[in-house]
């Protein structure tokens, strides 16, 4: 405000491979009480509680028991590799940058206020709201393409 810069990087929800369950891998979405809403709003910034997918994505390993137990790395739609397109200062000439778990950001309100927006997803994105219900299982499916056509989305987190 008047003349300085601010970035925030924050997340709305909580996610990690190692809080799904073990014995069945499926895990939910928890959201943090930060109560920053009203002040980012202000800055004209609302962070949304919601999940990028995103077929632009890191692979995670995974273990492939059948026969001798082997180590497979397959994609993982919430860990969407994020290339940078912004000529700006703070992300040109960087490689992709690995999110996990991100939430999407949307610019609100206030005019008098210049937002950049520095990192967006693929084009074959989609968003999932919360409550998400996360499961292991999905890497081992096929996601349908045509549920991945949100376009890029202003990422929350890294």
């Amino acid at each position: 405000m008047k003349g300085g810069k601010v970035i925030w990087l924050v997340e709305s929800l909580s996610a990690e491979l190692d809080s799904l369950d073990k014995t069945t891998g499926v895990g939910i979405t928890k959201d943090y009480p930060l109560n920053l809403n009203d002040i980012l709003f202000k800055y004209g910034v609302r962070i949304n509680y919601n999940l990028i997918q995103d077929l632009q994505c890191h692979l995670i390993p995974l273990m492939n028991v059948e026969g001798s137990p082997q180590q497979e790395f397959r994609p993982w739609i919430y860990f969407p590799l994020i290339i940078p397109n912004s000529t700006h200062p703070i992300v040109n000439n960087l490689n992709a940058i690995l999110f996990r778990f991100t939430n999407s950001i949307d610019t609100v309100g206030s005019k008098d206020i210049k937002k950049t927006i520095l990192l967006t997803s693929s084009p074959y994105s989609r968003l999932v709201h919360h409550i998400v219900r996360i499961n292991l299982q999905q890497v081992r499916e096929e996601p349908n393409k045509e549920l991945f056509q949100n376009g890029n989305q202003a990422g929350g987190n890294a």
